[in-house]
């Protein structure tokens, strides 16, 4: 995991040495800004793309898991206390111009697609994953069901909307 205040030439290099020891893809666009006390987990084979004029607010949790994709396309915003996964072999994407509010989850262990010009207010959760309740007792022992969520473009999310399949 790796934490900075600013983005700089040097952060840059971090991110991408970091990724090279893991077996991690990366890809930065120009202008990207990342805030105070965000992380960032990737894992082997995965990527993660970051297109031009990107911003990440602070205390935003980024995390790409094995043979997963994360693509943040060009002017997406995401505000403080975002966490953003991608696992399962799936993608989350975003189009350009989305705007992502405070503390938002995007759980894509599904996948999740969000469409251009599009904005998710404050406290959205998006599950791609949910569990199967089979009636074996505990909870974590359960299986998973991953499905992928497609938000068109244009769309607005409202405060505090709970999405899954």
């Amino acid at each position: 995991m790796i934490t900075w205040t600013r983005f700089s030439y040097i952060n840059k290099i971090c991110l991408v040495l970091y990724s090279k020891g893991v077996g991690a893809k990366i890809h930065l666009g120009k202008n990207i800004s990342i805030g105070k006390g965000v992380s960032f987990t990737l894992k082997r084979h995965s990527e993660l793309v970051l297109h031009d004029s990107v911003i990440i607010s602070s205390l935003s949790d980024i995390r790409v898991y094995e043979n997963s994709t994360m693509s943040l396309g060009r002017n997406t915003k995401i505000d403080t206390g975002v966490r953003l996964i991608s696992a399962n072999g799936k993608k989350v994407i975003t189009g350009q111009n989305v705007k992502i509010g405070l503390n938002c989850v995007l759980n894509g262990g599904g996948g999740i697609d969000i469409g251009e010009n599009s904005s998710l207010y404050g406290n959205v959760y998006i599950r791609s994953s949910n569990h199967v309740v089979n009636g074996q007792g505990l909870f974590e022992k359960n299986s998973y069901e991953h499905k992928k969520i497609v938000i068109d473009k244009n769309s607005l999310i409202l405060p505090f909307s709970d999405i899954c399949f």
